[in-house]
């Protein structure tokens, strides 16, 4: 004997048939790429973020309209976040750049000072031991310490001017003993080659300081005062060459 008959099917039954069973998952390759491109341009090269943000949208507008085909609007909209902020990112990075550029140019400015002062230290001390071993008088000029190779050509180049070796960058009053006055100056440089702010001095005991105008100038001009009451005529400075 049958059973009893089996109730109707309701009208909105769906029976699934074998190609539904069968249908492929709905596509996430672009969103999954918006993402990777959004997370690479934070983190490594941010114009990828562009493709990431443009890929993004791509996906975000596939799968709001036929999301039985396209799917990971999830993905897609993390695509598009994460490829905003690497925009977000350049013109923030831009301004650190143009913050950061003074603070380097003027950190090689001060280190092209101290190599200045230890060339004129340098300088100086050749002059010592070359007073000492005649009578105590300095060389008549830089060559003569260059000869004897106490020096070298690099030492007379400031390497803040745009000058190159043999060119000698520094003035040199010609005719100083190591008994003159400690603050007396031998030799120096010119301010220009440091925007004007100042520049480095080298005085008969050897000591080297960098002077900021308008020091620099009214040292310079005392010294030369000095010099002239001591000896009745302005001091000989050899200008660089």
């Amino acid at each position: 004997m049958s059973g009893p008959p089996l109730p109707p099917l309701p009208p909105d039954y769906y029976q699934p048939s074998s190609y539904a069973a069968l249908r492929e998952p709905p596509r996430t390759g672009m969103a999954i790429a918006a993402l990777v491109c959004g997370i690479v341009g934070i983190t490594v090269c941010m114009p990828v973020g562009i493709v990431g943000l443009i890929l993004g949208i791509i996906a975000t507008t596939r799968a709001s309209r036929e999301p039985e085909r396209y799917g990971g609007k999830g993905l897609a909209i993390a695509g598009i976040c994460t490829g905003g902020v690497s925009l977000l990112m350049i013109p923030v990075i831009a301004l650190m750049i143009s913050m950061l550029l003074p603070s380097l140019a003027r950190a090689r400015e001060i280190a092209k000072r101290a190599v200045d002062a230890s060339n004129l230290r340098g300088i100086g001390q050749a002059m010592l031991v070359y007073a000492h071993d005649n009578d105590h008088q300095f060389p008549p000029d830089f060559q003569a310490l260059l000869d004897d190779g106490s020096i070298t050509a690099q030492q007379l180049t400031d390497p803040s001017s745009a000058n190159l070796p043999p060119r000698c960058d520094y003035y040199y009053v010609v005719g100083l003993t190591s008994d003159d006055p400690a603050d007396w100056i031998v030799a120096y440089c010119d301010p220009a080659n440091h925007g004007g702010e100042g520049a480095n001095i080298l005085y008969v005991d050897g000591r080297v300081e960098f002077v900021k105008e308008p020091g620099f100038t009214q040292k310079i001009e005392g010294f030369q005062e000095n010099y002239e009451k001591s000896r009745g005529q302005p001091p000989p400075i050899t200008p660089p060459y």
